[in-house]
């Protein structure tokens, strides 16, 4: 009975807190603006004289003397030969309009044949709206955005047919207010932005929203000195941290120079070592920026450096490849060169190792070992008394392989073996990999054309057989092999061809056209022809039925009038549609 009973206390609290919380949901949204309402009307362009009527708004239609405004007008009334509605409906309900877009309102005089078409547009759909944050710096962490100074957000709406009347927006919850210029966003805090758009005929979208921070202040550095020191007297082994912290968008990061060395570097986690500066009086130089680009004041620190022995340094001539964390990459090209300063009596020689060998003379720049991904070089220099300097280590990986680079399509394709059909419209998107050093770039070629660097999906217009080539280099310039594929483009539909088992034996007229008579038990043929990718299938409706998928002839043994609607469409979905009309008689 206890369990029984904790068991219930348990779902009495689950139901407690999910309707403490569905109470604070309420009220937040209660407290949130709402779109302003918005009624559907006609509207008509004055410029061009366009009428574009809302989808929602039946319609009747009226006979008038002239083309005054204040002509006589006679409401039609009489409906005949329809289907889908009745005198009685057309007077209650009008003419509900079915799709979006140009409508035709058409007279035929049977005599002469002539048409008269009378134009107006169907309006259903609302604008489409779309936000810009621009002029500031950003950075987006655990679904959070963050922007710094002189941030502005211009909204851009888009309607199809009657066109964008008016834009309204809302910040933090306020009264939606028409939108006209950029909204400029000075202040640092959280900010919900919501828009949307109406259109002439009084269509609105549903508001969108967008949400994120404002940080205008710059992060604050603090200094802090580690081994073997005595106020600002500083020694080879002393090591310089900083560490910085901002509140809102976080740290980026940390800068500093030394002396009056021409620009500042990125700080990392190791500190700042000082043991390759001459003894005397030095300076650091620092200061951090944000994520968003807001930097702080520079700081600057004296100190005095006392220290014995020569300074050693190295360098890499070639290929070199620094990362922002871990290792520097280098190829079998690469050579680590080492040099060394002494501000007394001199250097007397350089020494270096890789991993445990033993240290040996260095006389000129040498090569990683080749066979291995990753490994330490270790130097230290001798000054003329033998002083010894502190004995460096440098951690390089070396990047023997190049990258290796696929494709893939983003759009209608058909793919057989290394040939592959697309259409104009199809991207080709380019992803290359590289276990070490990282892409440096991927390379593309189309026929004979211009060697192009890959920076955003690629599409061949130009209708037929293309040689695409392409390959990438990696940080360290390591060059993949070239690689060729065959793309063929094909946007052109197939063709619908038809045939009859016999030959016709009469034809009357039949709205105007000409419609052949065949006896019955003839068959209805149908072929589909491409000249690219191939057909993907042939369908059929016969008289408004439900389309099949065309295997055999059409059989006709029953007389009627016969409607035939066929499709067809290729591997690429370029479809193509024809109409036939005959008729079947026992005659």
């Amino acid at each position: 009975m206890k369990g029984r009973t904790l068991i219930k206390d348990n779902r009495f609290r689950y139901l407690l807190c999910f309707v403490i919380a569905l109470f604070f949901l309420n009220s937040a949204l209660a407290q949130m603006a709402q779109p302003r309402k918005h009624s559907v009307n006609v509207y008509v362009n004055q410029q061009d004289n366009e009428v574009y009527w809302p989808m929602d708004m039946p319609i009747w239609v009226r006979l008038a003397t002239s083309p005054e405004e204040n002509a006589s007008s006679f409401l039609l009334k009489d409906v005949t030969h329809s289907k889908t509605i009745d005198k009685e409906k057309y007077m209650q309900e009008g003419i509900k309009l079915e799709v979006t877009g140009r409508q035709f309102i058409r007279w035929y005089n049977y005599v002469t044949k002539d048409t008269v078409m009378l134009r107006f547009y169907a309006d259903g759909n609302p604008p489409v709206s779309e936000l810009s944050l621009l002029d500031a710096p950003n950075f987006k962490s655990d679904n959070k955005v963050f922007f710094g100074k002189e941030l502005s957000a211009e909204i851009h709406s888009e309607d199809r047919y009657s066109g964008v009347k008016t834009i309204f927006y809302s910040i933090n919850g306020n009264t939606f207010t028409p939108y006209d210029q950029a909204i400029h966003l000075k202040n640092e805090k959280t900010y919900h932005l919501r828009y949307y758009a109406v259109d002439h005929v009084g269509y609105a979208e549903s508001p969108k929203s967008r949400e994120f921070t404002v940080d205008i202040s710059a992060p604050t550095t603090s200094l802090e000195k580690t081994n073997n020191y005595k106020n600002n007297i500083l020694s080879s082994a002393t090591k310089l941290k900083l560490s910085s912290k901002d509140a809102v968008s976080g740290v980026e990061g940390i800068y500093y120079k030394l002396n009056d060395q021409q620009s500042f570097q990125t700080y990392n986690r190791n500190g700042v070592t000082i043991d390759q500066l001459k003894d005397g009086k030095h300076q650091l130089y620092y200061y951090a920026v944000d994520r968003v680009n807001n930097k702080e004041d520079n700081h600057s620190y004296a100190f005095y450096l006392d220290k014995i022995g020569p300074q050693v340094e190295y360098a890499i001539e070639g290929d070199l490849f620094t990362p922002k964390n871990g290792a520097e990459f280098v190829s079998p090209r690469s050579k680590i060169a080492l040099s060394a300063t002494d501000n007394q009596v001199g250097v007397k020689q350089i020494e270096f190792k890789m991993g445990d060998n033993a240290f040996s003379l260095y006389n000129k720049p040498f090569a990683g070992k080749p066979k291995v991904n990753r490994f330490d070089v270790f130097y230290r220099a001798y000054d003329l008394l033998n002083n010894s300097s502190n004995t460096e280590k440098v951690t390089l990986r070396m990047d023997r392989e190049p990258p290796n680079t696929a494709y893939r399509f983003n759009g209608p394709h058909y793919q057989h073996g290394e040939v592959a059909w697309l259409k104009s419209s199809t991207q080709i998107l380019l992803e290359a990999e590289d276990d070490a050093s990282g892409v440096q770039e991927i390379k593309y070629q189309t026929d004979q054309g211009t060697k192009l660097t890959y920076n955003e999906p690629i599409q061949i217009k130009e209708e037929g057989r293309h040689m695409f080539n392409y390959w990438s280099l990696d940080n360290v310039n390591n060059k993949e092999a070239l690689k060729t594929n065959l793309f063929i483009i094909d946007d052109a539909s197939p063709k619908i061809k038809a045939t009859f088992s016999v030959v016709p034996f009469d034809s009357v007229m039949r709205d105007g056209k000409q419609v052949y008579k065949y006896r019955k038990f003839t068959s209805f043929f149908l072929v589909a022809v491409d000249n690219s990718s191939g057909i993907d299938g042939i369908w059929y409706s016969k008289n408004g039925a439900e389309e099949k998928a065309f295997g055999q002839a059409l059989f006709f043994k029953e007389a009627g009038d016969y409607k035939i609607n066929v499709r067809t469409k290729d591997h690429l979905g370029n479809e193509a549609k024809r109409k036939f009309r005959f008729i079947i008689s026992d005659e």
